[in-house]
């Protein structure tokens, strides 16, 4: 949605052709884009992944 909402208001306001053509065909062209991230960043959201779930299933263990 917030993808979407990017290229609808690019084309708002440039009037871009190849805006204009991802939107009419949004399905087909979702399927192009690639999100991309820092490793260190990606690797720091693992991580907090990894502790919530621990601190999860401790709270489980330990509160039955």
């Amino acid at each position: 949605a917030i993808l979407k909402g990017l290229v609808e208001e690019h084309y708002k306001h440039t009037g871009s052709g190849p805006a204009g053509r991802v939107l009419a065909d949004w399905d087909s062209a979702l399927s192009k884009f690639k999100k991309i991230m820092p490793r260190d960043y990606r690797r720091v959201l693992e991580e907090r992944k990894n502790r919530d779930l621990a601190a999860r299933e401790l709270e489980a263990v330990t509160h039955g």
